[in-house]
């Protein structure tokens, strides 16, 4: 990052499993190529296929289920439209109830999505988080270049499949969907975001 700008950015990481070669069982090495701080959210983890309460991964096609540049709200076989999402506020998606993509289950816990913002100026984050609580305290992109600027992370569902998105200044989104994790699967267990 030559331009010391704040980044954020969505990692799976694997975790040491024991004690052995002087690792702590279940941490990670953090390594940069200059001194740096960092700040860590966590969003979900992998668990043994044998541990209960786990998702599974269910992979699809790439496809977009928002995009907020469009005025109008289109039917559900049609991308979500907008309007933008303005400054200092959450806007909820019912990314379930879309047909767009083709039908996703009601037992669906959590999402595999590309999130792309398109800010009018400086952005000095965005938040995805599952709607029906509050605004957890994390980041899932920040941008205060105002650029152009997509990222990839899972993020769990909330009350009738939706998720929100807080912006801290004016930005249009666009959600593409890689797959969903439901009651079948790879292991996977949806937290919601906490910064660790």
């Amino acid at each position: 990052n030559p331009g010391k700008v704040a980044l954020a950015s969505n990692v799976i990481v694997s975790t040491a499993d024991d004690n052995t070669n002087g690792w702590v069982a279940n941490s990670f090495n953090l390594t940069t190529s200059a001194e740096t701080h960092a700040i860590l959210d966590i969003n979900g983890y992998f668990s043994p296929a044998a541990e209960s309460g786990g998702l599974g991964f269910n992979p699809m096609t790439p496809c977009r289920l928002v995009d907020t540049r469009d005025v109008s709200y289109a039917p559900a076989s049609q991308p979500i439209g907008g309007p933008a999402i303005s400054a200092n506020s959450s806007r909820s998606f019912n990314l379930g109830a879309s047909t767009r993509c083709g039908t996703l289950p009601s037992d669906l816990q959590a999402y595999a999505l590309t999130v792309t913002v398109l800010p009018s100026g400086p952005l000095g984050f965005i938040n995805v988080y599952p709607t029906g609580i509050s605004n957890p305290a994390t980041s899932t992109l920040n941008d205060i270049e105002g650029q152009i600027l997509a990222g990839g992370g899972i993020f769990k569902a909330g009350t009738n499949r939706e998720i929100s998105i807080y912006a801290s200044d004016t930005t249009h989104v666009i959600i593409d969907i890689t797959g969903y994790f439901s009651t079948n699967g790879n292991t996977y267990h949806a937290i919601v975001p906490c910064r660790l």
